[in-house]
């Protein structure tokens, strides 16, 4: 069987696979920004440019960039996965830092806030060069602030 990790480009059934299979700490995360899992995957794949990540033809993550609402040069990035998308660590990082590349190519800055409680997204965001600056407060928990810039 194979389990290479392949990116595609994304399609709206990938919300309907992908929203009963979320990690718990990415439906915790959602829910801190009063979101439901098909909310959350329905606002990424509408307003960014957005990519489903399958194993064996099934998506298990989807990810993406969107500079709507943004100042110029601005994107906002974001991710939301199974576990099983972490099963891939190497398939993560590579494309991790392939897809932030690209991104820098088009916008100036990159960036997002994450929730304190999802550890492994934050180990990936530094381990693909992200830079972690002051905590906020959403709708009462703790989301650190991250972001990467052009050549940095």
């Amino acid at each position: 069987m194979d389990n290479r990790v392949v990116i595609l480009p994304s399609k709206a059934s990938d919300i309907t696979e992908l929203k009963d299979n979320l990690r718990e700490e990415d439906i915790a995360e959602c829910q801190a920004c009063g979101h439901t899992p098909l909310e959350a995957l329905t606002i990424g794949y509408t307003w960014s440019e957005c990519y489903s990540a399958k194993v064996r033809g099934k998506t298990e993550a989807m990810f993406g960039v969107s500079g709507y609402n943004q100042p110029k040069g601005y994107g906002v990035i974001w991710y939301l996965g199974s576990d099983e998308s972490f099963k891939h660590p190497i398939a993560l990082v590579k494309g991790g830092r392939e897809y932030t590349s690209k991104w820098l190519e088009k916008y100036d800055v990159l960036f997002n806030a994450v929730d304190a409680r999802n550890t492994k997204h934050i180990a990936w965001l530094k381990h693909i060069g992200f830079t972690f600056i002051d905590p906020i407060m959403v709708n009462g928990y703790e989301f650190l602030q991250f972001y990467k810039s052009k050549g940095k």
